[in-house]
């Protein structure tokens, strides 16, 4: 039997429109069988213990996101009960919190957790202050389609990169002159008990023999001549050839041995600039590196589950605590959280606001702590904003976000701890609500509709250095609709739900209320819709003809003109439903969320000689200005030279001119790309 995927979803258990375009499209390689994944009858059907992995959505309109998850958790179970650890279970949690469910403690092997709700708010927390320029001539959408092909893989290193002990740096070098392919990351072995773990840009590490590369190149073809690097040991004994300098590297003259030698010889001057302080301007107004930060998801959360049981280890009964620690060491830990009994130490853990302000809090904190929440709120509650700086507006018409706590936390760690956020909408949250929120020094409340223009200049829109519109899943909304509309929604099975376009057209509105107060806007305004096919009604309103592209590209997916819509293409749209591509590359990159997470919140750093993490840094993902002796240059120097010089890696470059009407992302430009002094550009430091 051919080798196949199992993908379970609720949301076809109505045989749908869109199912049948589905399976019309890709007539004999989809299949649908109705049945559930609890029956082991069913799971026989569709053959799951010889499938290569099973895929469980969850429905991202539940009703009762809870219910949901403890649906997803019973079918992960009863999966991999049938099928055993072999087989890749691959199951989607609408609460991030419960990928630390105490359930998956005895079933991990095999299982792969993934939830996009943090990542969804830590994408929105980072699309702040970004700049905006008039436009100039220039060949824009070849650049943008040349950067949207871009794609991430796994790669075998070549043998000579371990056998030559080259550096991390040197390697990169090679690789991206040679084939226009940038090494960004390691796949390295790891101490942890997953065995492997991914690490963005190890500067001043060596090249081992189990190292896996983690490259962006324009797809799996030109990935795969990485592999095959050097492979050739016909040489070149020209001396003038090995002289050549660092940017003749991707010349054909030069051989793959002539350019390792060519690297090598360099080696001594790399290793001394490495030495040398960042002379770059950063366009960030925030600091990654001042909060450490797991890189990976789950482990970021099971850390907090570590530091709740270190709580609570000095009252352990000795026969369950460590027999080697000392009366005077366990009164020292109990001295140290100022508490003297057990019942002390709970209360404490049940604090608010918490001390640990990381994690999102449980709902027994929520619960027991609910008159002083709300008495917070009370204080923090706002008629009018008269704040003495400008601050951050998210204005929310629909229900109130279940998961803002990401991101107001993440925002928390990129903009400096005084920059006040203000939240508007129409109604006053609950204590759980706000007992998410609230636990963060400069947040406020107004209450109002940002559909009208006196309430946001009531909220303080003419003060705000950014305004974020976010929406909300349909599932709050389902209790509010007629029982008659539920039941031909479920009879008809219509997708999106009409609250879904209700909300869009909502978050219109505003946007263009808030760009007619503000005008000119200048990229203040992050609007968050639904459904894609809205995008194209925020302004700008241009249309891009799509034969100017790849026709390849919308023959599987129409709906993917929204990523040339100028928008989007700017930063000012966002659709959490665009996330959902992370499920698929998942099944062949299983690094695929880890590599998001530690672009967005950062990585990990490791000491040059070995694996252990160093105690302060973070890799962050940041933005500079081109520096000025690079103007008129060409990108593959820039990249050499920043590399060698400042220990940066460059990803790409935010391009505000070369005749777009919005900036838009140059990923992975060819070397040969002239640089203009308007570019900013990405890099890893």
């Amino acid at each position: 039997m051919q080798r196949h995927n199992v993908l379970s979803s609720q949301k076809f258990y109505h045989f749908r429109f869109e199912l049948k375009t589905l399976l019309a499209r890709y007539e004999g390689l989809v299949e649908f069988i109705q049945g559930t994944p609890l029956k082991d009858s069913d799971l026989d059907r569709v053959s799951a213990n010889v499938a290569s992995a099973f895929f469980l959505i969850a429905d991202q309109h539940a009703q009762d996101p809870e219910a949901e998850d403890a649906t997803q958790i019973l079918r992960t179970l009863a999966v991999h009960r049938h099928c055993g650890p072999p087989l890749r279970i691959i199951v989607e949690l609408l609460k991030p919190e419960r990928r630390t469910n105490a359930i998956w403690d005895d079933a991990t092997s095999g299982i792969e957790i993934i939830c996009f709700e943090s990542i969804r708010f830590k994408l929105l927390s980072r699309r702040q202050g970004l700049p905006l320029s008039k436009p100039e001539k220039g060949n824009w959408l070849r650049q943008y389609y040349h950067g949207l092909k871009q794609g991430v893989f796994p790669v075998l290193l070549p043998p000579c990169f371990y056998e030559e002990e080259l550096l991390f740096e040197e390697a990169a070098e090679i690789i991206y002159e040679k084939m226009g392919v940038i090494l960004f990351g390691l796949d390295i072995v790891s101490k942890v008990p997953l065995g492997r773990e991914v690490v963005l840009f190890p500067k001043g590490r060596v090249i081992r023999q189990r190292d896996v590369g983690m490259v962006i190149a324009k797809n799996l073809k030109i990935a795969e001549n990485v592999s095959k690097f050097a492979k050739s040991k016909t040489t070149f004994s020209n001396p003038m050839r090995r002289s050549a300098c660092t940017s003749c590297l991707n010349q054909s003259h030069l051989s793959d041995q002539d350019v390792l030698d060519l690297v090598k010889s360099k080696r001594f001057n790399l290793a001394q600039d490495a030495n040398v302080g960042n002379t770059v301007s950063t366009t960030s107004a925030y600091d990654l590196i001042r909060e450490r930060k797991s890189s990976d998801l789950t482990r970021g959360f099971l850390d907090s589950v570590n530091n709740l049981q270190s709580r609570f280890t000095s009252f352990l009964s000795p026969t369950a605590s460590n027999a080697a620690t000392a009366p005077g060491e366990i009164f020292a830990q109990r001295e140290s959280m100022n508490t003297t009994s057990l019942e002390q130490a709970i209360d404490v853990a049940m604090s608010w606001p918490p001390c640990d302000k990381q994690h999102i809090p449980v709902p027994p904190i929520l619960e027991r702590r609910a008159d002083k929440i709300l008495a917070h709120l009370q204080k923090l509650t706002l008629s009018l904003v008269k704040l003495s700086e400008p601050h951050i507006l998210l204005c929310i018409q629909g229900p109130w976000p279940s998961n803002l706590f990401y991101f107001i936390s993440h925002s928390r760690t990129l903009l400096p701890s005084s920059t006040p956020i203000v939240i508007l909408h129409p109604f006053q949250p609950t204590a759980a609500e706000w007992g998410c929120v609230g636990m963060f020094e400069g947040v406020y409340f107004i209450r109002g509709s940002p559909i009208y223009e006196l309430d946001l200049v009531r909220a303080g829109v003419l003060q705000a250095v950014k305004v974020v519109i976010l929406t909300s899943c349909a599932q709050a909304e389902g209790n509010q609709m007629s029982a008659a509309i539920a039941e031909f929604q479920d009879e008809a099975g219509a997708v999106p739900t009409s609250s879904a376009y209700t909300q869009d057209v909502h978050n219109i509105v505003i946007a263009a209320t808030v760009e007619r107060l503000l005008r000119p806007a200048e990229q203040r305004i992050i609007v968050e819709l639904q459904q894609e096919t809205t995008f194209q009604y925020l302004r700008p309103k241009l249309y891009i003809d799509r034969r100017q592209f790849c026709a390849d590209m919308y023959r599987r997916n129409r709906v993917g003109v929204f990523q040339f819509a100028p928008p989007y293409i700017e930063g000012k749209a966002f659709c959490p439903q665009t996330l959902a591509f992370l499920t698929y590359t998942t099944f062949f990159n299983r690094n695929c969320l880890s590599v998001v997470d530690q672009l967005i919140s950062g990585g990990k750093v490791l000491s040059p000689d070995e694996d252990d993490t160093e105690d302060e840094g973070l890799r962050v993902l940041d933005q500079i200005v081109l520096p000025t002796e690079f103007e008129g240059q060409t990108y593959g120097t820039l990249f050499v030279e920043i590399l060698r010089k400042d220990g940066l890696l460059a990803l790409g470059l935010y391009r505000k001119s070369h005749g777009s009407p919005v900036p838009y992302v140059f990923t992975n430009p060819r070397p040969h790309e002239q640089l203009d002094s308007n570019d900013l550009v990405y890099v890893l430091r």
